[in-house]
């Protein structure tokens, strides 16, 4: 379950042309991605005029099940009103078989929200943070309440046969082994659970 995510930036949100700057506020955008570059999520955080660097929290409440995701973050209207930082990274492969993504649209053009625009950035590792706990809960406990009920059969049954579970919710957790789909299996998963 994630709670928060941050990116590490080095400094004001500033203007290209103007170096030493006074810093601006500004709105960054975070999306969490599915592989293919479908947005699950977004949350956004305001950064004040009197920010000189440091990490930038977005508040979360994501359910993810075991995958691949991706998290960008950009500067709301940056196309447009050209404030821009720097983010810090490392060359040390510091997140094993992770990935760090760049997208310019002043360079690139189009909007920051098309998958298009972000590119891998090879040999560098942003510096990034999630901040969550693991749930190892019962089998079956789609309401997370500790107890495997009625309150998960109806919610298994609002689901049922959805064939498109995917995102931070995963069809409100129905899914329960995360396979895209709310079936038979997940039903075994209930029974497995019922009554501990």
């Amino acid at each position: 379950w994630i709670r928060s995510a941050a990116f590490y930036f080095s400094s004001r949100f500033d203007y290209s042309l103007n170096p030493d700057g006074y810093g601006h506020e500004v709105t960054l955008v975070l999306n969490c991605r599915a592989p293919n570059g479908t947005i699950l999520s977004t949350a956004e955080e305001v950064v004040p005029a009197s920010f000189e660097g440091g990490w930038v929290y977005f508040d979360l409440d994501q359910y993810l099940c075991p995958g691949e995701y991706t998290y960008t973050c950009y500067v709301l209207n940056g196309e447009s009103n050209e404030l821009k930082s720097t983010i810090r990274a490392n060359s040390a492969d510091s997140y094993p078989d992770g990935k760090a993504y760049s997208g310019i649209t002043y360079v690139y053009g189009g909007n920051m929200e098309t998958w298009a625009i972000w590119q891998v950035k090879a040999n560098w590792d942003h510096h990034f943070r999630l901040g969550g706990f693991y749930m190892s809960s019962i089998p079956g406990d789609i309401t997370s309440d500790n107890d495997v009920d009625l309150d998960d059969l109806e919610q298994l049954a609002l689901w049922w046969m959805d064939g498109s579970c995917y995102g931070c919710q995963w069809c409100g957790r129905a899914d329960t082994n995360c396979d895209g789909a709310v079936n038979l299996k997940d039903l075994s998963n209930l029974s497995a659970g019922w009554g501990l």
